[in-house]
């Protein structure tokens, strides 16, 4: 024993020990874990393990690995490093931690990879590592007890992680999709597993060239916990979006994504903690397109979100501000009325090759969960600045685009769950000219929203395409303004859904039909103040409408056919079934009341280019008010209207209407004066047969209506109306024309005519115009037909005017009775009324009754002219005795029936009767036998036509130009006196 601890010995010995541990320490542990270990660890893995060299320094306790390698069973590398350097502290033996000097593992580097049937080939390797036998039925248990056990103190004074790489291969997409997370580098400074120790460390890692990402801070892991901050910065979109691209419709080939936050993790409480603080997300250049497509759809060149706030445990998300500027997006809504955006967004199905990862040990449903605390969420505030919109609608026939620019927007005090209404102010230009702001809260759960909204000088022209289907017009210009409160609630069951009050109006319109491009109708402004709606149930008040030179166009185009009646398009759909008609509810008519509507400038005009020449005119200034219209079934509005007829004829429209009621009611004056005729020359020339030379209209018009019952009084009176030269128009009346206007034409020149109208509106044959002019058309036929009808009325006393049209006198005689001269007065005081006629005067003789009289005559003529004779003197102012006169007449009659038979009486005449004739027979027979020829008649006929004359005419009553003798008519007549005939035609 001595001998043991000589030194020599002593010294040999300890040579040998330290010779022998340093061969282990160089060469047979080397050689044991190259030999033995790694093998094994190729066995257990079921892969190939590969170490190109170990090194263990025994004296510096340090152990070194380089090339270390485990490959898929393809031969392709699963994980490894480089180099692994770990170096021991002796002092660990008598202290109770293990502590490193330092820890060095360079480049390391995994092959992440999910296989196609959805597997991860690190799950693979830890099965094959772990082996396939059943955990037991207290496993679980047994791992957390295992969990609260102390963790094994360790201490580390430098542990590096260089030149870190991460490659991540995902084969069960679509296509394949790579990504390598190089160079990370980590370090940690006095790292300690300890209770109450904290390890400062910092994390750094490239994923691509500029994406870095970067953790700083300290960490504890007994307990664990840890606090410090993180960056991710540089993160290009396109990266990100490769892994999840096949889900969607939309691809990111641009942007940049950075995010920071400061953390803070324990798990010492419970539930463990994790917050976040601080965070910021920024996104800069983000581009988003169509699949397969090059065009951005939305472009946004900055986005932030400031001041991110998280509490796990407590589910809270606090976001002080999101800002973001200058974005743009670009939309349209297809035929079928979907906007791209929903189809961008919305998640294609999943592949049919894709495998479901489900968990194939699990054949039970799980039981459905306890509801889980909802997340609360609070942002302070949202910004967005300068944003812009192209949106072209694709549901009209012709696409309609919009264009939204300078787009501002300011949220504040979004909360999640809604609860509290949201402030918002909102503002942008629509189609270059047009602004829109609306400020106000905004409520979600249920909706509900009160603002202030305004829109100026919003332009129409871009609205166009929207009436194509109603109307073929063309709206040429026209801007919308619309200042006040809006309110809007989907529940409202003691309110109306929608109230809004303030004004609205509409400037610059013109409407033009989109063929002819002919104005239509337009007004300079329309302005609705101060006006209070209300829809479910809906109602209208208004306090003043004001209407600024609206403008009407009426125009008759060549073939006939008018510019409003060609603005309707053709009809496409079917009219609705009677049974879907009938189902669906009529509800209460809505409530309307407007206190007053102010005119001013108004204008109508009228063209008819179906005629040569084109007739125009039209309505100008027409000026005035309508006050208290109302739809109440009492309520009348007062009308007070004044204007002119093409710019020049006074015209005024006065009275009450109720047009907003079911029963409309109209009690109506409109008075037009002094308008020149000459304007409807052209239509005169057609219909009529005679241009209009010259003329002036006045109307005076009253319409009624009351329980839609017509009451129209139309009094017309036309001065001074003189026709041109006769046209050869097809389409002129065969009315005499000027004879009509000659018989209403007074002294004066003036023509008066009374059209009173009635009519039932339900009636759907009753169409008014149509019946004024029909009942025109009735009466100045009556006139022309009956003239001397009118000449009666004319005078007082003049009776019905049916025998003012003759002159009767006795069988032979031309003489005028009193009774004739009284008439002839009254036919001068008509025609003194109506200096436009002439009087036709037709001589008549009966062949029979004037025949008979005329024998008469001629023989006391030439029995007085025998007894003259025979006194040798003439006495043609005595009187013949009657025994004279009797016995001439035997004498004669005795001389003529000496005469032979065939010169007295017609052949074949049989004898005389034995008794004698008496006096009277003789007188009978010697006047029928006297020599007789037409010209006599003709005579007595024009004799009674002068003698007509003359009484007209006498004294200057009646200027003889105005009084025409015509032919005799010595046809026969039925009556016993002779009427002489008389005519009234147009000077």
């Amino acid at each position: 024993m001595r001998r043991f601890f000589r030194p020599i010995p002593l010294a040999i010995s300890a040579i040998v020990l330290v010779g022998v541990y340093a061969l282990v320490g160089f060469f047979l542990l080397p050689y044991i874990v190259k030999s033995r270990v790694i093998p094994s660890v190729s066995e257990q893995l079921g892969r190939p393990v590969l170490v190109q060299d170990v090194e263990i320094n025994p004296f510096a306790l340090s152990f070194t690995i380089t090339g270390f390698e485990i490959q898929e069973t393809d031969q392709s590398a699963l994980l490894g490093f480089e180099r692994l350097y770990v170096n021991f502290e002796s002092s660990s033996l008598i202290r109770r931690a293990f502590r490193f000097d330092e820890i060095t593992l360079a480049v390391p580097f995994v092959a992440v990879r999910i296989f196609p049937n959805g597997q991860l080939n690190l799950l693979e390797l830890m099965k094959h590592s772990s082996g396939t036998a059943a955990p037991p039925e207290n496993a679980a248990g047994a791992e957390r007890q295992q969990e609260k056990k102390p963790l094994l103190p360790i201490e580390i004074g430098l542990l590096h992680i260089g030149s870190g790489i991460v490659e991540f291969r995902d084969e069960s997409k679509r296509k394949p999709f790579e990504v390598s997370i190089v160079p990370i580098d980590i370090r940690l400074q006095n790292f300690t597993t300890q209770r109450g120790g904290e390890s400062a460390y910092a994390f750094s890692a490239e994923v691509r060239k500029e994406e870095l990402l970067n953790w700083e801070g300290y960490v504890s892991l007994d307990p664990l916990e840890s606090e410090g901050k993180f960056s991710l910065t540089g993160v290009r979109g396109p990266v990100l979006w490769l892994y999840v691209k096949d889900r969607f419709n939309f691809e990111i080939p641009d942007g940049l994504l950075n995010i920071n936050a400061h953390y803070r993790f324990d798990t010492t409480v419970e539930p463990f903690s994790l917050k976040l603080n601080d965070g910021e997300i920024s996104l800069t250049n983000l581009v988003l397109t169509e699949s397969g497509k090059d065009e951005a759809v939305i472009s946004v060149p900055s986005f932030l979100i400031h001041g991110i706030n998280v509490d796990v445990a407590q589910k809270t998300l606090d976001i002080s501000s999101i800002e973001s500027k200058d974005a743009l997006f670009k939309g349209w809504m297809e035929k079928d009325k979907t906007v791209n955006f929903q189809t961008l967004f919305a998640p294609k199905p999943p592949d049919a090759t894709e495998v479901p990862q489900k968990d194939a040990a699990s054949t039970e449903a799980p039981a459905a969960p306890a509801e889980p605390r909802p997340w609360a969420v609070a942002l302070k505030e949202i910004v967005f600045k300068n944003f812009g919109l192209d949106f072209e609608d694709r549901t009209t026939l012709t696409p309609v685009h919009h264009r939204i620019t300078a787009l501002n927007t300011t949220v504040r005090d979004l909360r999640v769950p809604f609860k509290e209404p949201i402030p918002m102010d909102l503002g942008f230009q629509l189609n270059d000219t047009g602004s829109v702001h609306a400020n106000g809260t905004v409520g979600l759960k249920p909706f509900e929203s009160s603002i202030h909204l305004s829109l100026s000088a919003i332009p129409l022209k871009p609205l166009e395409p929207y009436v194509e289907g109603a109307a073929r017009v063309a709206v040429d210009s026209g801007q919308l303004d619309l200042n006040g409160d809006l309110h809007l609630a989907v529940e409202h069951s003691n309110a109306p859904m929608l109230t809004y009050n303030g004004n609205f109006g509409i400037r610059n319109l013109s409407i033009s039909d989109r063929d002819g491009v002919s104005p239509l109708i337009g007004w300079k402004q329309l302005q609705l103040k101060q006006m209070a709606l209300t829809v479910d149930p809906t109602t209208v008040t208004i306090e003043e409408v004001g209407l600024d030179q609206p403008a009407v166009q009426f125009r008759i185009q060549p073939d006939g056919q008018s510019n409003f009646s060609n603005i309707r398009p053709p009809s496409q759909t079917a009219e609705p079934a009677p049974e879907a008609a009938s189902s669906q509810k009529k509800g209460p008519p809505p409530t309307v009341a407007v206190k007053t509507v102010k005119l001013l400038r108004g204008s109508a005009t009228f063209i008819d280019e179906s005629i040569r020449p084109a007739v125009r005119t039209g309505i100008h200034d027409l000026t005035g008010t309508i006050k208290g219209l109302s739809s109440k079934q009492l309520a009348k509005a007062d009308v007070e209207l004044t204007g002119r007829m093409d710019k020049v004829a006074p015209l005024k429209i006065s009275g009450a209407i109720n047009p907003l009621t079911e029963n409309t009611f109209t009690d109506l004056l409109v008075k037009f004066e002094n308008v020149d005729l000459t304007t409807a020359a052209p239509y005169s020339g057609k219909y009529a047969g005679y241009p209009i030379s010259k003329g002036k209209l006045f109307l005076d018009l009253a319409y009624k209506v009351s329980k839609k019952q017509l009451e129209a009084e139309n009094k017309v009176a036309i001065d001074q109306l003189t026709f041109g030269e006769k046209t050869d128009s097809p389409d002129a009346t065969s009315l005499p024309v000027p004879l009509a206007v000659a018989l209403l034409k007074d002294r004066n020149g003036r023509i008066d005519i009374d059209l009173p109208i009635r009519g039932d509106l339900n009636d759907p044959d009753f169409k008014y115009g149509k019946v004024v002019i029909s009942t025109l058309l009735n009466l100045l036929t009556k006139i022309v037909a009956s003239p001397f009808a009118l000449m009666g009325k004319l005078i007082p006393g003049g009776g019905s005017g049916e025998d003012l049209q003759y002159f009767e006198f006795a069988p032979g005689s031309a003489i005028a009775s009193d009774e004739d001269v009284k008439k002839a007065d009254v036919l001068v005081k008509a025609l003194a009324e109506r200096p436009g006629l002439r009087l036709e005067i037709t001589g008549t003789a009966d062949p029979v009754r004037d025949r008979q009289a005329l024998g008469f005559r001629k023989l006391s003529a030439e029995i007085l002219a025998r007894w003259t004779r025979d006194r040798g003197k003439s006495s043609a102012d005595e009187s013949i005795p009657a025994q004279e006169e009797q016995r001439l007449i035997k004498e004669l009659y005795q001389q003529r029936r000496t005469l032979p038979a065939s010169a007295s009486e017609p052949s074949g005449t049989a004898a005389s009767p034995v008794t004698p004739p008496t006096i009277e027979e003789m007188r009978r027979e010697l006047a029928a036998a006297m020599p007789f020829d037409e010209e006599d008649l003709r005579a007595l006929a024009h004799q009674r036509a002068e003698e007509i004359r003359n009484q007209l005419t006498a004294d200057g009553k009646l200027a003889g130009e105005r009084v025409y003798l015509v032919n005799e008519d010595i046809s026969a007549s039925d009556h016993e006196r002779i009427r002489s005939k008389l005519g009234i035609a147009a000077s």
